[in-house]
């Protein structure tokens, strides 16, 4: 591009936060992507989109996430550090009802165009913003489990695995699993497991041998699902595993037969929007509006045309 002064893709740690430096492009304008964490293959994805868009626009795009899971604390200090440089435009998920409700009142007193995605709070009125763009978590929740009753690997008792405890979104992905799940008469047994692999398998292992009629594992992001992977693989188990997202991890054992599928909100989408309905609002005036970014399946069927379009961080 003739106007690219430079782009930059780097990743360093600073006081505990992994900063994303990127897409330095004409404008004078800067924008913030800020996100709750970074230590999953979705969320390059959901980066990839935004920084895509940034170059697109010709803007200047500043990406910074915690460089852990569900790190809201340290999201929160980044978001108060970018409304100190007053941004033309913030996008960033919301994974909390009310941790995030000053920063936001900050930004819509300013007048700071302000993008949710992934995943967004219920009080709208105590977190302010101008638009949604993602997928509706407790329908893609219903998605799931419908397609997994139908694969007739789900009998009369299912395990949800969350790695993210008091993540809303995930808390919705669930609710939509339970309901679904209720209307055919299995019985749901809820873990929070963490993120560290060993604890995850300690305590799927653990809940798996007290509940010997476990026909199913439903993980609720990558973080769980591959530590489980390994452990139904490890141990020849027969216990079915459907999962949410896509990464390479997760592509290559539904290749294995290991994970039966899993589905995908399309983060770069999600990105790709966000960062062109900021500079539509501070360019021209246009009001953002919701984006739903639907959800897709990846199934042994498919895997194998869509795995290169996950290594490369779009699907």
């Amino acid at each position: 591009m003739k106007n690219l002064i430079k782009t930059i893709i780097a990743v360093t740690v600073i006081s505990g936060v992994a900063l994303y430096a990127n897409c330095a492009y004409g404008s004078t304008h800067k924008y913030y992507f800020i996100t709750h964490g970074s230590a999953d293959f979705y969320w390059e994805a959901l980066f990839n989109g935004a920084r895509q868009a940034a170059k697109d626009l010709n803007v200047q795009l500043q990406v910074n996430a915690p460089p852990g899971a569900n790190d809201i604390a340290a999201q929160v200090r980044l978001l108060r550090n970018a409304l100190a440089a007053n941004p033309a435009g913030i996008a960033l998920t919301c994974p909390s009802e009310t941790a995030f409700s000053y920063v936001l009142k900050q930004a819509h007193n300013k007048a700071i165009p302000v993008i949710v995605v992934d995943t967004k709070p219920e009080n709208t009125k105590n977190n302010p913003f101008d638009s949604f763009i993602g997928s509706n978590n407790y329908k893609l929740g219903q998605a799931l489990a419908d397609k997994a009753i139908k694969s007739g690997k789900v009998k009369d008792r299912i395990l949800i695995a969350n790695p993210q405890g008091g993540n809303i979104g995930l808390e919705q992905r669930a609710s939509g699993i339970k309901a679904v799940m209720k209307k055919h008469g299995v019985k749901v047994d809820e873990l929070i497991v963490g993120t560290d692999p060993g604890q995850v398998q300690l305590l799927t292992s653990a809940c798996l041998k007290k509940n010997t009629h476990t026909s199913a594992v439903i993980t609720l992001t990558s973080q769980s699902l591959i530590p489980i992977a390994n452990l139904v693989r490890k141990n020849k188990l027969s216990t079915a595993v459907f999962t949410f997202d896509n990464t390479p991890g997760t592509a290559q054992f539904i290749k294995e037969g290991i994970v039966n599928f899993t589905i995908a909100q399309q983060p770069f989408m999600m990105g790709y929007f966000a960062v062109t309905q900021m500079v539509l609002k501070q360019k021209y005036g246009l009001q953002p509006v919701d984006i739903n970014t639907g959800y897709n399946f990846v199934t042994p069927e498919n895997v194998a045309k869509v795995l290169p379009l996950i290594k490369k961080g779009i699907r």
